[in-house]
């Protein structure tokens, strides 16, 4: 039986007018463009969707407009990370008021938090729930980090469903799956980056949320369809063209090959390579869904850096390095 929420599950990206305010018809096109392409669900109010920077009615505007687009082709995945548990119950009961399928719940610590407390935080979540949820793992965005043995322990939790994990570690994501075979768990697991789906799936994911569903969800689809069937080769080859994206991230346009090779050593030692990514990526992932012909613009909240000239010129030469455009 298929899980839920496996498969390709795009992040949405919080389109705005030029205006700043919350673009929905820019968020319909997107959605309805993945949709097309063969998409699982769609998440929206995530940290590429800068959740963190809109105000409640603006995130009832988004979720709306997600709503609204997917006219339930597809699940919307609701967002409801905060810095608190009474704000996260409050905005999942916001979220399943408007239509979410489920919840997402990144707990942003801003202060050094025990394991225990974090247990009781999603505790209260799934207790007080009408919806599935879904923990959110990325340690480089918390100050919380996870054994292998307290995230199945959160995984455990009756209401649960399922996990995103951006921690780019092969190796990790193996020992979990194990963990939960041991435990008898039945939860999905998400990658939280397309650019290591090949690599998540062969340690034993059950699909992608990420946000570069927006600019090659057909891409997306086939390689998740490829593991999924076995074709291990066939989905080696999709990988490496989709990892010229990368470069949208800061890191310089290079061939698909070489970004897989690079890659793969990243998520499976300590050791990084390639240089280091670009601060407030986020405006120029935006603009590279307008180059895509999406009827959106790169503006982004601030204080998240808006687009540089240099950014928009990085994005168009990654673009068409992937063969994007021409």
């Amino acid at each position: 039986m298929k899980k839920m929420f496996s498969g390709v599950n795009s992040v949405m990206y919080t389109f705005l007018t030029r205006e700043g305010k919350v673009d929905e018809a820019g968020i319909a096109a997107a959605a309805e463009m993945q949709i097309q392409a063969g998409i699982d669900g769609i998440m929206v109010l995530g940290s590429a969707g800068e959740w963190a920077y809109l105000n409640d009615e603006e995130k009832k505007r988004v979720l709306t407009a997600a709503v609204k687009a997917a006219d339930g082709r597809v699940p919307v995945i609701a967002g409801i990370s905060s810095f608190g548990t009474d704000q996260a119950v409050e905005n999942m009961k916001m979220a399943q008021d408007l239509g979410a399928a489920a919840g997402l719940d990144l707990l942003a610590v801003n202060l050094p938090i025990s394991h225990a407390s974090v247990m009781r935080h999603y505790e209260r979540l799934a207790a007080e729930a009408g919806m599935p949820l879904l923990y959110y793992s990325y340690p480089a965005a918390q100050h919380y980090d996870p054994t292998v043995e307290e995230y199945a322990e959160l995984l455990g939790i009756d209401g649960i469903v399922g996990t995103k994990n951006s921690r780019m570690d092969m190796d990790f994501l193996g020992r979990l799956v194990e963990k939960m075979g041991e435990k008898g768990l039945e939860r999905t697991i998400l990658t939280g980056s397309s650019l290591c789906g090949y690599s998540a799936m062969k340690a034993g994911a059950d699909g992608v949320m990420c946000p570069h569903v927006c600019h090659w969800p057909d891409k997306i689809v086939r390689m998740i369809a490829h593991c999924r069937s076995g074709e291990w080769e066939a989905a080696r080859r999709e990988q490496a063209e989709l990892d010229v994206l990368l470069g949208l991230y800061g890191y310089p346009a290079m061939d698909g090959e070489k970004c897989f090779e690079m890659w793969e050593r990243n998520v499976r030692g300590p050791v990084k390579e390639g240089g280091k990514p670009s601060p407030n990526t986020i405006a120029m992932q935006k603009e590279a869904c307008r180059l895509l012909g999406l009827p959106v613009t790169a503006a982004v909240k601030d204080p998240v850096g808006q687009l540089t000239p240099e950014q928009a010129a990085h994005a168009e030469a990654v673009l068409r390095k992937a063969g994007l455009i021409g």
